[in-house]
């Protein structure tokens, strides 16, 4: 591989990786909306798939996902 390629892939995967990161908020809010009836529940659900979601993120990429 050639320096332009390498610098290439290394931008998708960082330009992959901060778009799986900012969907954890999206997608969290989304199950939380559709699962709770309170603000209280919505809020304890969107914790929950926050962290659920952030764990397979370090799973998947090997770096902790930023805590939001």
């Amino acid at each position: 591989m050639t320096y332009g390629e390498i610098y290439a892939s290394a931008r998708d995967e960082q330009r992959q990786r901060h778009a799986e990161r900012n969907a954890i908020v999206v997608t969290a809010w989304e199950i939380a909306r559709q699962k709770g009836a309170t603000i209280e529940e919505r809020c304890e659900i969107y914790e929950r798939e926050v962290d659920r979601l952030s764990r397979e993120f370090e799973e998947k990429w090997g770096v902790p996902a930023a805590r939001v």
